[in-house]
């Protein structure tokens, strides 16, 4: 799949209506691309810029719906005007769950930055509020973090276009692009602020808030019988079944074989996450070169658990229940003892022996949105079969990071809420010119505008949807 044709699919969106889009994972795939190719992203030679875009910083308010709040605080951003003409195109990204980065050579790979060059535009750059270094309170403490939300932060980027002071001619179209959250805030920005942002690019957005996220582990399922072999995606999923048999039957036995001293539910999560990340992202994430440690070599993830070469039981149909328990916990033991590659840390596991109110940092901050806002609680099945562990369910999740980072004050994600304020799936029919792009393998496509699925209908709709085969999450989003 060329993926350039998603950029002149975006740019179609402005040409036919002139004739009537997570940051840093993607970041962080760059990065392990560069290390497979024996390169170093950071000082990687570049085809245009001449330097890293500098960072600057904008001031910004605090509360958008408080009149009388006259705190400010310094947003970071970044911009490329590189190839900006009066009255070219502005391509706007609001940086999500993540800090934002500007090493020339990762800029020059995202799509903002080749569609900027293509049609003489401009490409910005903004982090989002409470990650990075654009922290609007003193500290991270739970008093601080009732601004952190996605309301104030879509009003965060409507205040910067107003009131920015860069050489952006007015007559210049404004364009949201993003993926993962940052595709929710594209195609929102486009619902809330159809003045301001003339369209979105919506990549791998999941747009419906959802609680219980339980259909994730039957993508990961699906993903993996694609791009390794059904026997393998079989014999993980009854390798798992298996350990959370026996985590319920001697759960101190499963410690002693797994060498984990912790709650099973963390072990349980840390080996669904791990696989997940193949389905997610692709195999190219935990490759040859950042894969596992087996006998003193480095081996992808795909090929170390599919290929019958190495934990031969996940690809054998006739292997016995302890023979895939066996290879599972001689994989995760592995996993554990490889160093860990730059964005593997997909979530920090809270320890139980830690402090029963935790000092919160940077990296709790997408815990608390998932928690008060969004859910998107990947979880497995009580009934159904699932690449995902049965003993992580909603509730649990809840439990695991929610309370503990938070307190058990907070309720549930506010889900209802949300939907009701940014339509859900129905998004697709309440303001046009949005393209909503997902890719076939990625399981967030579950939460995000496909034709043909939950009712969605591309011939109804007012926007574009585009399913790329054998992608995976945001893959449009880079070059």
């Amino acid at each position: 799949m060329n993926f350039r044709l998603v950029a002149i699919t975006v740019l179609g969106l402005i040409s036919k209506s002139q004739a009537l889009s997570s940051y840093e994972v993607r970041w962080n795939q760059l990065e392990l691309e560069f290390q497979g190719e024996g390169k170093d992203l950071k000082n990687a030679e570049t085809e245009s810029l001449l330097a890293d875009p500098q960072f600057q910083y904008f001031t910004q308010r605090l509360d958008h719906f408080n009149a009388d709040d006259k705190n400010l605080w310094k947003q970071r951003y970044y911009t490329v005007e590189d190839f900006y003409k009066p009255g070219g195109p502005v391509f706007f990204e609001n940086g999500g769950e993540g800090e934002i980065r500007n090493s020339k050579a990762g800029v020059e790979r995202m799509l903002g930055y080749e569609l900027a060059k293509k049609y003489n535009g401009a490409y910005i750059v903004i982090e989002h509020r409470y990650y990075g270094t654009s922290l609007p309170t003193a500290d991270y403490s739970i008093p601080n973090l009732k601004w952190l939300n996605v309301d104030q932060a879509l009003e965060d980027s409507a205040y910067f276009i107003k009131n920015h002071q860069l050489q952006i001619t007015k007559d210049s179209k404004w364009i949201a692009i993003g993926g993962s959250y940052p595709g929710n805030i594209a195609a929102w920005m486009r619902l809330k602020f159809p003045d301001l942002i003339y369209a979105a690019h919506s990549s791998s957005g999941p747009v419906l808030a959802k609680a219980d996220f339980w259909r994730y582990g039957f993508a990961v399922d699906y993903a993996i019988g694609k791009i390794g072999n059904q026997a393998c995606a079989n014999g993980w999923n009854k390798a798992i079944a298996v350990f959370d048999k026996k985590s319920k039957d001697n759960v101190e036995q499963v410690q002693k074989d797994f060498a984990y001293t912790d709650d099973v539910r963390y072990l349980a999560l840390e080996l669904s996450w791990r696989w997940a990340t193949l389905a997610q992202y692709g195999p190219r994430y935990f490759n040859s070169t950042t894969g596992v440690n087996i006998n003193g070599s480095k081996v992808g993830d795909l090929d170390a658990v599919c290929s019958g070469k190495y934990f031969k039981s996940f690809s054998n149909p006739s292997a016995t229940e302890q023979e895939l328990y066996n290879d599972l916990a001689k994989f995760f033991i592995a996993v554990q003892a490889t160093p860990p590659t730059p964005g593997s840390k997909l979530m920090a596991l809270p320890n139980s022996a830690a402090p029963a109110t935790p000092v919160l940092k940077v990296d709790d901050m997408w815990t608390w949105q998932f928690c008060t806002e969004f859910g998107y609680l990947q979880a497995g099945s009580k009934t159904e079969r699932s690449a995902y562990s049965s003993l992580i369910l909603p509730d649990d999740i809840q439990q695991i990071y929610c309370q503990y980072y938070f307190g058990a004050d907070v309720v549930k994600p506010q889900t209802d809420a949300v939907n009701a304020k940014y339509k859900g799936l129905d998004v697709h029919n309440a303001i046009d010119r949005i393209l909503f792009v997902n890719g076939e393998y990625d399981p967030w496509r579950w939460l995000s505008v496909v034709d043909g699925q939950d009712g969605v209908d591309k011939t109804k709709s007012k926007n574009e949807m585009i399913l790329i085969p054998q992608s995976h999450h945001c893959n449009d989003l880079f070059t």
